[in-house]
């Protein structure tokens, strides 16, 4: 379902049943018919889209966001999850297309706390990996270089949450969250566009 502010203005359960296969390109069109698809113009402003399954069940999904053309950029792109041990990690990932780009990449849990989010991560750690290579880490953001580069407005507000301030050049990223000492929670990992 995608929702600007309250209001849902898209939903699909089996993406066959809906516009993904008249207007996504092949390459973008889901494999497996139980999986969803939206193809949606938007208009510039906030969205957010919620995954959870038809019959009630839990389980891993993957939520992926592909601008298709058009104008407009995407300038942030957030997921909230629980995070837990092993493979079961919040995993996230995201492409820098055509030129560098100066990025803000969080891991938030603590400052949820005031919109009452419960079970939080206690103390969120950010891995950047480029591959198989770690790129950039932090665990309490104003151990890093966050609080120097980073817009005002994009520093943490928890001392425990994560930050990285990053130019990467074109190609495909994966952050990692996890806490530092192997607990589970809830958290949020986000990247903004900053330049």
């Amino acid at each position: 379902r995608l929702f600007r502010g309250q209001t849902a203005i898209a939903e699909n359960d089996n993406w066959q049943a809906g516009n993904c296969g008249a207007e996504a390109t092949a390459g973008l069109r889901p494999t497996d018919p139980r999986e969803a698809c939206l193809v949606a113009t938007l208009t510039p402003g906030p969205y957010t889209a919620i995954v959870d399954d038809a019959a009630g069940r839990t389980g891993i999904a993957l939520v992926e966001v592909f601008h298709s053309g058009g104008a407009g950029t995407l300038s942030n792109i957030s997921t909230r999850g629980m995070v837990r041990l092993g493979d079961d990690v919040m995993i996230g990932g995201f492409i820098v297309r055509d030129h560098p780009r100066k990025l803000v990449v969080r891991a938030r849990a603590g400052s949820l706390a005031a919109a009452g989010v419960p079970d939080l991560l206690p103390n969120p750690r950010l891995r950047l990996f480029s591959g198989q290579s770690v790129i950039a880490q932090n665990d309490d953001w104003q151990a890093g270089n966050c609080g120097a580069e980073a817009p005002a407005a994009l520093r943490p507000t928890d001392p425990r949450e994560a930050c990285v301030a990053i130019t990467l050049p074109p190609g495909s990223y994966t952050g990692i969250v996890d806490d530092t000492a192997g607990r589970t929670g809830i958290a949020l990992g986000e990247v903004f566009a900053s330049d």
